[in-house]
Protein backbone atom coordinates (compact mmCIF):
# COMPACT_ATOMS: atom_id res chain seq x y z
CA UNK A 1 0.00 0.00 0.00
CA UNK A 2 1.35 3.22 -0.79
CA UNK A 3 -0.03 6.34 1.14
CA UNK A 4 0.75 10.23 1.22
CA UNK A 5 1.24 11.68 4.86
CA UNK A 6 0.44 15.12 4.72
CA UNK A 7 1.13 16.60 8.07
CA UNK A 8 0.86 19.81 10.48
CA UNK A 9 4.31 19.89 12.63
CA UNK A 10 2.66 22.76 14.90
CA UNK A 11 -0.93 20.95 15.73
CA UNK A 12 -0.96 20.65 19.62
CA UNK A 13 2.49 22.53 20.01
CA UNK A 14 4.31 19.59 17.95
CA UNK A 15 3.09 17.76 21.97
CA UNK A 16 1.34 14.75 20.37
CA UNK A 17 4.67 14.39 16.60
CA UNK A 18 5.49 10.99 18.65
CA UNK A 19 2.35 9.60 17.45
CA UNK A 20 2.91 10.16 14.16
CA UNK A 21 6.19 9.29 14.52
CA UNK A 22 4.84 5.74 16.17
CA UNK A 23 1.97 5.04 13.70
CA UNK A 24 4.22 6.18 10.65
CA UNK A 25 6.90 3.24 11.92
CA UNK A 26 4.49 0.89 12.39
CA UNK A 27 3.27 1.36 8.54
CA UNK A 28 6.48 0.92 7.45
CA UNK A 29 6.88 -2.14 9.47
CA UNK A 30 3.94 -3.22 7.43
CA UNK A 31 5.36 -2.90 4.04
CA UNK A 32 3.87 0.55 3.46
CA UNK A 33 5.57 2.87 1.36
CA UNK A 34 5.35 6.78 2.48
CA UNK A 35 5.23 10.08 1.39
CA UNK A 36 5.72 12.13 3.82
CA UNK A 37 4.43 15.92 3.34
CA UNK A 38 4.65 18.59 5.86
CA UNK A 39 1.92 21.42 5.82
CA UNK A 40 2.91 24.08 7.67
CA UNK A 41 0.29 27.43 6.40
CA UNK A 42 -3.37 27.34 5.63
CA UNK A 43 -4.43 25.72 2.49
CA UNK A 44 -1.08 24.11 2.40
CA UNK A 45 -2.75 21.01 3.21
CA UNK A 46 -5.21 21.29 0.58
CA UNK A 47 -3.29 22.03 -2.19
CA UNK A 48 -1.38 18.54 -1.20
CA UNK A 49 -4.60 16.83 -1.34
CA UNK A 50 -5.63 18.32 -4.84
CA UNK A 51 -2.16 17.34 -6.46
CA UNK A 52 -2.89 13.71 -4.84
CA UNK A 53 -5.07 11.03 -7.48
CA UNK A 54 -5.39 7.49 -6.87
CA UNK A 55 -2.84 7.27 -9.38
CA UNK A 56 -0.27 7.85 -7.02
CA UNK A 57 -1.07 6.42 -3.72
CA UNK A 58 -3.78 4.20 -2.81
CA UNK A 59 -4.63 6.39 0.86
CA UNK A 60 -3.97 10.27 1.90
CA UNK A 61 -3.36 9.90 6.00
CA UNK A 62 -4.07 14.27 7.40
CA UNK A 63 -2.20 14.11 10.86
CA UNK A 64 -3.17 17.63 12.75
CA UNK A 65 -6.15 18.79 14.52
CA UNK A 66 -9.65 19.67 13.21
CA UNK A 67 -8.18 22.59 11.21
CA UNK A 68 -5.54 20.69 9.26
CA UNK A 69 -8.08 18.04 8.59
CA UNK A 70 -10.40 20.72 7.26
CA UNK A 71 -8.57 22.15 4.76
CA UNK A 72 -7.29 19.20 3.69
CA UNK A 73 -11.28 17.99 3.02
CA UNK A 74 -11.51 21.52 0.74
CA UNK A 75 -8.75 19.65 -1.82
CA UNK A 76 -10.60 16.51 -1.70
CA UNK A 77 -12.36 15.76 -5.76
CA UNK A 78 -13.74 12.92 -7.57
CA UNK A 79 -10.43 11.27 -8.09
CA UNK A 80 -9.11 11.55 -5.13
CA UNK A 81 -7.93 8.29 -2.68
CA UNK A 82 -9.68 7.39 0.47
CA UNK A 83 -8.93 9.99 3.19
CA UNK A 84 -7.92 8.95 6.82
CA UNK A 85 -6.93 10.89 9.89
CA UNK A 86 -4.58 10.74 12.57
CA UNK A 87 -6.10 13.33 15.03
CA UNK A 88 -2.68 15.34 16.75
CA UNK A 89 -4.45 18.14 17.61
CA UNK A 90 -6.31 19.87 20.63
CA UNK A 91 -10.52 19.12 20.29
CA UNK A 92 -10.16 16.44 17.59
CA UNK A 93 -13.79 16.33 17.07
CA UNK A 94 -13.97 14.13 13.93
CA UNK A 95 -11.20 11.47 15.48
CA UNK A 96 -14.04 11.15 18.27
CA UNK A 97 -16.61 11.14 15.89
CA UNK A 98 -14.83 7.99 14.31
CA UNK A 99 -14.38 6.19 17.80
CA UNK A 100 -10.43 6.29 16.71
CA UNK A 101 -8.46 4.37 18.55
CA UNK A 102 -5.57 5.77 20.81
CA UNK A 103 -2.48 3.08 20.76
CA UNK A 104 -0.13 3.69 17.21
CA UNK A 105 -0.60 -0.14 16.70
CA UNK A 106 -4.43 -0.06 16.54
CA UNK A 107 -4.17 3.46 14.61
CA UNK A 108 -1.72 2.14 12.02
CA UNK A 109 -4.60 -1.30 11.43
CA UNK A 110 -7.21 1.34 10.92
CA UNK A 111 -5.20 2.89 8.12
CA UNK A 112 -4.79 -0.44 6.57
CA UNK A 113 -7.91 -1.87 7.14
CA UNK A 114 -10.21 0.71 8.16
CA UNK A 115 -13.39 0.92 5.51
CA UNK A 116 -13.84 3.54 3.43
CA UNK A 117 -17.47 5.40 3.23
CA UNK A 118 -18.94 8.03 1.51
CA UNK A 119 -20.01 10.60 3.68
CA UNK A 120 -21.28 14.09 2.93
CA UNK A 121 -19.58 17.30 4.09
CA UNK A 122 -20.91 20.20 5.15
CA UNK A 123 -20.92 23.96 3.49
CA UNK A 124 -21.00 27.46 4.54
CA UNK A 125 -20.78 29.31 1.34
CA UNK A 126 -19.70 26.46 -0.59
CA UNK A 127 -16.52 25.94 2.15
CA UNK A 128 -16.91 22.27 3.42
CA UNK A 129 -16.75 21.48 6.98
CA UNK A 130 -17.09 17.82 8.37
CA UNK A 131 -18.13 18.14 11.93
CA UNK A 132 -20.03 21.45 12.65
CA UNK A 133 -20.65 24.76 11.86
CA UNK A 134 -22.06 27.72 14.23
CA UNK A 135 -22.74 31.56 14.52
CA UNK A 136 -23.28 33.68 17.79
CA UNK A 137 -21.04 33.89 20.25
CA UNK A 138 -18.97 30.67 20.28
CA UNK A 139 -17.43 31.81 17.02
CA UNK A 140 -17.25 35.41 18.59
CA UNK A 141 -14.92 33.53 21.20
CA UNK A 142 -12.87 31.45 18.51
CA UNK A 143 -12.15 34.49 16.25
CA UNK A 144 -10.69 36.03 19.59
CA UNK A 145 -8.64 33.26 20.68
CA UNK A 146 -5.32 33.11 19.65
CA UNK A 147 -3.76 30.07 17.82
CA UNK A 148 -0.63 30.44 20.45
CA UNK A 149 -2.66 30.10 23.49
CA UNK A 150 -4.73 27.30 21.94
CA UNK A 151 -1.56 25.20 21.39
CA UNK A 152 -0.18 26.34 25.17
CA UNK A 153 -3.26 25.99 26.70
CA UNK A 154 -5.20 23.54 24.99
CA UNK A 155 -9.09 23.68 26.10
CA UNK A 156 -8.78 25.48 28.90
CA UNK A 157 -8.36 28.21 26.40
CA UNK A 158 -11.54 27.93 23.94
CA UNK A 159 -13.20 28.57 28.24
CA UNK A 160 -10.47 31.56 29.44
CA UNK A 161 -11.25 33.46 25.96
CA UNK A 162 -14.97 32.61 25.83
CA UNK A 163 -15.37 34.01 29.27
CA UNK A 164 -13.46 37.24 28.02
CA UNK A 165 -15.33 36.95 24.57
CA UNK A 166 -19.09 37.36 26.38
CA UNK A 167 -17.85 40.09 28.70
CA UNK A 168 -16.91 41.87 25.28
CA UNK A 169 -19.58 41.14 22.87
CA UNK A 170 -22.59 39.89 25.27
CA UNK A 171 -24.71 37.24 23.42
CA UNK A 172 -27.08 39.69 20.63
CA UNK A 173 -30.01 38.25 19.34
CA UNK A 174 -30.10 37.30 15.53
CA UNK A 175 -32.44 35.75 13.17
CA UNK A 176 -31.84 31.82 11.83
CA UNK A 177 -33.69 30.81 8.71
CA UNK A 178 -34.37 26.95 8.76
CA UNK A 179 -35.75 25.53 5.73
CA UNK A 180 -37.45 29.12 5.25
CA UNK A 181 -38.66 28.89 8.96
CA UNK A 182 -37.41 32.07 11.05
CA UNK A 183 -36.14 31.26 14.76
CA UNK A 184 -34.77 34.10 17.20
CA UNK A 185 -31.35 33.06 18.52
CA UNK A 186 -28.41 33.85 20.56
CA UNK A 187 -26.23 31.17 19.29
CA UNK A 188 -27.11 28.35 16.35
CA UNK A 189 -25.12 25.30 15.93
CA UNK A 190 -25.48 23.13 12.76
CA UNK A 191 -24.07 19.40 13.27
CA UNK A 192 -22.97 16.82 10.58
CA UNK A 193 -21.64 14.97 13.21
CA UNK A 194 -22.87 14.30 16.54
CA UNK A 195 -20.24 16.37 18.50
CA UNK A 196 -19.40 19.55 19.67
CA UNK A 197 -16.27 20.49 21.29
CA UNK A 198 -14.82 17.49 21.45
CA UNK A 199 -16.39 14.21 22.57
CA UNK A 200 -19.64 15.46 23.86
CA UNK A 201 -22.56 14.83 21.89
CA UNK A 202 -25.09 17.34 21.22
CA UNK A 203 -26.46 16.32 17.81
CA UNK A 204 -27.66 12.57 18.59
CA UNK A 205 -29.42 12.11 15.64
CA UNK A 206 -26.50 13.15 13.21
CA UNK A 207 -25.27 10.73 10.68
CA UNK A 208 -21.92 11.97 8.72
CA UNK A 209 -23.01 9.65 6.09
CA UNK A 210 -27.00 11.15 5.52
CA UNK A 211 -26.99 14.41 3.33
CA UNK A 212 -28.87 16.60 6.77
CA UNK A 213 -28.06 18.80 9.17
CA UNK A 214 -29.06 19.00 12.87
CA UNK A 215 -29.50 22.31 13.96
CA UNK A 216 -29.64 23.16 17.55
CA UNK A 217 -30.93 26.10 17.83
CA UNK A 218 -30.09 28.78 21.30
CA UNK A 219 -33.09 30.99 22.14
CA UNK A 220 -32.12 34.58 23.10
CA UNK A 221 -31.16 34.74 26.93
CA UNK A 222 -28.99 36.91 29.27
CA UNK A 223 -25.61 36.58 28.63
CA UNK A 224 -25.15 34.79 31.74
CA UNK A 225 -27.27 31.94 30.59
CA UNK A 226 -26.70 31.86 26.97
CA UNK A 227 -23.02 31.55 28.21
CA UNK A 228 -23.50 28.23 30.79
CA UNK A 229 -25.81 26.66 28.11
CA UNK A 230 -22.74 26.54 25.49
CA UNK A 231 -20.24 25.84 28.45
CA UNK A 232 -22.23 22.91 29.10
CA UNK A 233 -22.68 21.74 25.72
CA UNK A 234 -18.89 21.94 25.35
CA UNK A 235 -17.57 20.48 29.06
CA UNK A 236 -20.37 17.81 28.60
CA UNK A 237 -22.42 19.03 31.32
CA UNK A 238 -25.48 19.69 29.94
CA UNK A 239 -26.90 15.68 30.16
CA UNK A 240 -29.69 16.13 27.81
CA UNK A 241 -28.99 18.34 25.19
CA UNK A 242 -32.54 17.44 23.85
CA UNK A 243 -33.88 20.34 25.75
CA UNK A 244 -32.06 22.96 23.29
CA UNK A 245 -34.43 23.17 20.30
CA UNK A 246 -32.98 21.26 17.41
CA UNK A 247 -34.29 20.32 13.91
CA UNK A 248 -33.10 18.13 10.97
CA UNK A 249 -33.00 20.64 8.21
CA UNK A 250 -31.14 20.90 4.50
CA UNK A 251 -30.22 24.62 4.32
CA UNK A 252 -29.68 27.04 7.46
CA UNK A 253 -29.72 31.04 6.12
CA UNK A 254 -27.94 33.76 8.05
CA UNK A 255 -28.06 37.22 7.21
CA UNK A 256 -27.22 39.63 9.61
CA UNK A 257 -25.87 40.63 12.20
CA UNK A 258 -23.69 41.99 8.66
CA UNK A 259 -19.84 40.70 9.09
CA UNK A 260 -20.38 38.28 12.35
CA UNK A 261 -18.29 35.25 12.01
CA UNK A 262 -18.80 31.96 11.55
CA UNK A 263 -16.87 29.25 12.52
CA UNK A 264 -16.34 25.64 11.15
CA UNK A 265 -14.54 22.77 12.62
CA UNK A 266 -12.98 25.26 15.20
CA UNK A 267 -11.72 27.94 12.44
CA UNK A 268 -13.30 31.08 11.50
CA UNK A 269 -14.22 30.39 7.53
CA UNK A 270 -16.88 33.35 6.95
CA UNK A 271 -18.65 36.02 7.84
CA UNK A 272 -22.33 37.00 7.17
CA UNK A 273 -24.17 36.69 5.25
CA UNK A 274 -23.87 33.30 4.84
CA UNK A 275 -25.66 29.93 3.54
CA UNK A 276 -24.94 26.40 5.70
CA UNK A 277 -25.84 23.23 4.03
CA UNK A 278 -24.90 20.30 2.61
CA UNK A 279 -22.49 19.41 0.06
CA UNK A 280 -24.42 16.92 -2.51
CA UNK A 281 -21.01 15.32 -3.61
CA UNK A 282 -20.17 12.92 -1.10
CA UNK A 283 -16.18 12.34 -0.03
CA UNK A 284 -14.44 9.35 0.41
CA UNK A 285 -14.08 8.97 4.44
CA UNK A 286 -11.82 6.31 5.97
CA UNK A 287 -13.95 4.43 9.14
CA UNK A 288 -12.49 2.48 11.34
CA UNK A 289 -13.99 -1.44 11.05
CA UNK A 290 -16.77 -2.40 12.98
Amino acid sequence: MRVRVIHNPMAAGGRKASVLEAVTAQLEAEGVILDMRPAFKAGEAAQLVQETDKTQVDRILVAGGDGTINDALQGLHKDSPPLAILPTGTANVLAHELGLPHSASELANYVLHGTPQRVYPGRVNNRRFFSMASAGSDARAVMDLPRSAKRRWGKLAYLVYGIASFLRHGSPSFVARVDGVDHDVSLVIANRGKRYGGNHILAPSAQLREASLVVTLFPPARRTRTFLRLAGVAFGATRKPSKLPQVMASRLDLSAPQGAPIQADGDIVAKLPATIDVDPEPVLLVLPEG
